[in-house]
């Protein structure tokens, strides 16, 4: 007999299911029910309302963007012992984030924020992630200062900000008519990463 987190976490997938394919008008409780194999009764139960289920679907939803974009990433960084290999590893990254999925994951991103405004649970969890996210690359960032390539005048929470916004804000580029090509905005995204670089002191 399935336990009831696995019954949760299933009416959950199904939800997720059901915002992808149609967003929060394509949740209907009856049908993510039938999906997850189990009755209205159930979701109540477990939910109380569509809006909790809607909230709590968004939030995991959004943290599964977060963290397929920043694992790679991190992997990358983090193995990174010199300027050239943070510079690779900055520009895989860059690459990465032009990819049409992630067009579609920052439009998600988008989605769950507009919908925790109306709704404090969902901001509270969204913050949550946001900041455990920030924390990993503060890290990443401090252990570039302490290798020598990372200016050490910069604050590290300060540069990971900036990282997470310059990602997360290439959903302009999604809604503009005229946005420039992706080669176009690697350049300037590297020329500011390029900032960020310690002197030579050769």
């Amino acid at each position: 007999m399935p336990t009831s987190q696995a019954t949760r976490d299933r009416i959950l997938a199904e939800t997720i299911r059901a915002l992808d394919e149609g967003g929060d008008r394509g949740v209907r409780v009856a049908r993510v029910a039938q999906a997850a194999g189990v009755t209205q009764g159930m979701v109540t139960y477990h939910f109380e309302t569509r809006d909790r289920l809607l909230a709590e679907a968004h939030a995991q939803r959004i943290a599964k963007t977060i963290n397929d974009e920043v694992s790679g990433a991190l992997a990358d960084v983090i193995a990174a012992t010199s300027t050239e290999e943070f510079m690779s590893g900055v520009r895989r990254l860059t690459s990465a984030m032009l990819l049409p999925d992630r067009r579609v994951d920052r439009k998600k991103r988008l989605s769950a924020l507009s919908y925790s405004l109306s709704d404090d649970e969902l901001h509270a969890a969204m913050r949550s992630e946001y900041t455990v996210t920030v924390d990993r690359f503060e890290g990443v960032f401090d252990t570039g200062k302490s290798r020598g390539f990372i200016r050490s005048d910069l604050d590290s929470r300060a540069i990971a900000t900036m990282v997470m916004s310059y990602s997360f804000g290439l959903v302009i580029s999604d809604f503009d008519d005229h946005a420039p090509s992706d080669m176009a905005l690697t350049s300037v995204i590297l020329a500011f990463v390029e900032g960020l670089l310690a002197k030579s002191t050769d």
